[in-house]
Parts: structure tokens; sequence; C-alpha cells
């Protein structure tokens, strides 16, 4: 995973996040040696608190929900990379933590526990997104506007830029 970092190894002893649906400590091995069921959701409640904390420090971040890891920008510099949402994003008071652990929550369901969640500081909201990678600067640009949507992020300069 050279494109990808951890936004913490583990959260008060826990990994951030089990596909399995058990908590795990640091050995790897089930928690009081009993799972919780199978857990529709990828991510633990800790770590989306850990991603409200980072988007209000860093501004914003993209996670990738199946591996519960943060996209590192910095391997993206001086690529054709960018970041375009899809519509049905939510917009949450900044500091209003349980909006924003529920914000994720339904972004995460509504991509079945798959793919990418994209975080924004604007203003006193924070925008909580499903989003995708496009390679192509003009197709980015041209898929963001037929969503109705107002700006996309270029990872190779790290940079949102309105369209």
């Amino acid at each position: 995973m050279t494109d990808q970092w951890p936004l913490r190894p583990a959260v008060n002893g826990l990994h951030p996040a089990d596909p399995a649906g058990i908590d795990v400590g640091r050995d790897g091995l089930p928690l009081n040696g009993r799972p919780r069921g199978r857990a529709t959701m990828k991510l633990q409640h800790t770590f989306i608190i850990g991603l409200h904390e980072q988007t209000i420090r860093d501004g914003g971040l993209t996670v990738n929900i199946d591996s519960a890891v943060i996209i590192n920008p910095a391997h993206f510099i001086g690529t054709d990379a960018y970041v375009v949402a899809l519509p049905g994003g939510s917009v949450v008071p900044t500091f209003n933590v349980g909006r924003f652990v529920d914000a994720v929550r339904s972004q995460e369901a509504r991509n079945g526990g798959h793919g990418f969640i994209g975080t924004w500081v604007s203003g006193p909201n924070i925008y909580v997104d499903t989003v995708e990678f496009i390679y192509d600067r003009d197709e980015a640009i041209r898929t963001a506007r037929e969503r109705g949507e107002q700006a996309i992020y270029n990872l190779g300069t790290s940079e949102s830029e309105d369209i």
C-alpha cells in the first residue's frame, strides 16, 4: 500500500476496521475471544471520530472504506488525478461530531461498505461525500458539471479548482 497510510495504527488498542466484524487487539487476535457478529459497517466509531479530528486539522481528507486508511495526497503530487464527488452528500456543522459520524455512516452504507469517502471543511461546515478518482482533467470537470458540483479536487496540486 504505497499510496495509502493509516490514520492511526490502533485506537484504544483496536485496529480501525476489521471486515469480519470482530474487534481485535494489537496482536490480531479477537479481544476477549468474542466476535461482535458480522458488522455491515467496516469503519469503527473511534476511527470515524479520528476522521473528524483530522478533517478539522487538515481541512479535508479522502478515506478508503475497504481498507480504512486515509489516502496520502503526497503520492499524487505532479499527477493528473482528480477527486469528484457523487451526488447525495451531507453537510454538517463543523463541531457536531455526532452528525459527522452519522454522515460518514450514511455514505458508507450507500456504497455497501466499499469505495471512497471525501470530507472537507468550508466555512462553518464539513462536507461528507462519496467520491471517485478521475485521471483526466477534462473528464473530471465534465463529470463534476453533470453532477452539479462547484469544484473538483486536483490531487496533483493539492488544491480545489472551481469549475
